[in-house]
């Protein structure tokens, strides 16, 4: 019988809960033809099995609850059953609190989509929009987080291996740049439109600012020499002010990028603000990939539209139709890196303090390290006590070590016996 079965991972059940089972529930539980499909024979008694504990738990939770044995099988003993509650709910609180004391409470929950994104960024420097590149998570009573609900196909391995690979390429490609970081200010003149007398939806020239009225063409104030050569993170500076405001309050105004042409509609959203009668500055940090531009226009849905031609917009058409706009006085465009600057990367990946030189033509690294062997290894050590987020021990990480004395061996430069060696830290199951 299922329920006496020996050979299992965990304590045999008790003798008083078999018994009890047998002499009050096993006439009705029984054989294919058991009620409710619950066959008592094949309930089993290993508790790491979790349709074996499912199964008792069901039990033990029908009893307690007084539902079986039900009403017109007999009268149950009372003494029997708080004794078959005591010793089975021992056996099942006893078995579980075992189970957590060696695997603990969760077991195989994988990071989501935006913690592996953070961590990785904070682990590398790194400032890289990562989340995007992973497919969107199922939710499971509204979270994401939950180990039950979280699914590990290889199709998501694979894309952890690729996010992996895209997080350590834009770290050490950052580690080698040299470059200063990239900065431009426009004046209203080289924020308008090129050709003042073509009909397009960049904003007009107009008493010395450059103008966009509060309009339905799609990407109308779109800039185009904002247009990022570099993907990267930017913050843009804005001085501004609204034309033709409602007296009691000021111009709501989007800020989005894109690549604003009709072959690639979407935008993205990088913020808001209310323009004034006075000029003010605003301030936006946004990820731009590269060949993206800005658009700044009017956005306020309840205030009144111009109308405009086959969906561009000449110089001097929205003036007369009193409407509000939006006048730009000028724009600063300016890289910035929020993860931090070069010297902070080299430091997470190769250490404090460590020489690095680049080839300015191959931007390959150098490592000065004065001891290669040992100081790379120093620099595993610490990298897998971060990445895992707690302490490793020597045999852990023997491993890590093996890869990146092999690729020392073998002639590989420190930088890429490093990249390589992090790489598996990063896929194993420890992180």
């Amino acid at each position: 019988m299922g329920l006496i079965s020996t050979g299992t991972a965990c304590a045999a059940p008790p003798e008083a809960g078999v018994d009890f089972l047998k002499s009050n529930c096993l006439d009705c539980h029984d054989g294919k033809a058991a009620e409710a499909e619950f066959d008592l024979r094949k309930i089993g008694s290993d508790l790491s099995q979790p349709n074996v504990m499912a199964h008792w738990i069901k039990a033990f939770d029908r009893v307690q609850a007084g539902e079986m044995p039900p009403e017109d099988a007999g009268e149950v003993d009372e003494q029997e059953k708080r004794e078959f509650l005591g010793v089975s709910g021992k056996w099942i609180r006893d078995y579980q609190l075992d189970e957590q004391a060696e695997l603990g409470r969760v077991r195989a929950r994988r990071l989501t989509n935006v913690q592996l994104e953070r961590t990785l960024q904070d682990l590398l420097a790194v400032d890289v929009p990562l989340a995007s590149l992973m497919p969107e998570e199922q939710r499971v009573n509204g979270f994401k987080n939950i180990a039950d609900g979280q699914s590990i196909s290889h199709f998501q391995l694979e894309t952890h291996l690729q996010v992996v690979d895209a997080a350590l390429d834009a770290a050490f490609a950052r580690a080698a740049d040299t470059d200063d970081l990239f900065e431009k200010q426009m004046n209203a003149r080289e924020i308008a439109r090129e050709n003042p007398r073509r009909r397009c939806r960049e904003p007009e020239m107009l008493d010395g600012k450059a103008v966009v009225w509060n309009g339905g063409p799609i990407f109308y104030g779109r800039i185009n020499s904002a247009t990022v050569r570099q993907s990267g993170w930017y913050r843009f500076t804005l001085v501004a002010s609204a034309l033709n405001p409602p007296e009691d309050q000021g111009v709501w105004c989007s800020v989005r990028s894109g690549l604003c042409t009709s072959g690639a509609p979407l935008l993205s959203w990088i913020g808001s603000f209310e323009a004034t009668s006075e000029p003010k500055e605003v301030t936006f940090e946004a990820w731009i990939p590269r060949g993206h531009m800005l658009e700044v226009r009017p956005a306020d849905a309840t205030l009144r539209k111009a109308k405009f031609a086959n969906g561009q917009v000449g110089a001097g058409e929205g003036t007369p139709q009193n409407v509000a706009g939006l006048a730009l006085h000028s724009l600063t465009i300016q890289q910035v890196h929020p993860g931090g600057d070069v010297r902070t990367v080299r430091a997470r990946l190769f250490g404090k303090d460590v020489a690095v030189t680049v080839d300015r033509r191959s931007k390959e690294l150098s490592i000065k390290y004065k001891n290669p062997a040992q100081d790379a290894a120093k620099q595993v050590r610490s990298f897998a006590r971060r990445a895992f987020r707690r302490s490793v021990d020597e045999q852990s990480l023997q491993p890590y070590l093996k890869l990146l004395r092999e690729s020392m061996d073998a002639g590989q430069p420190a930088a890429v016996a490093l990249q390589a060696t992090y790489r598996a830290i990063l896929c194993s199951p420890r992180f």
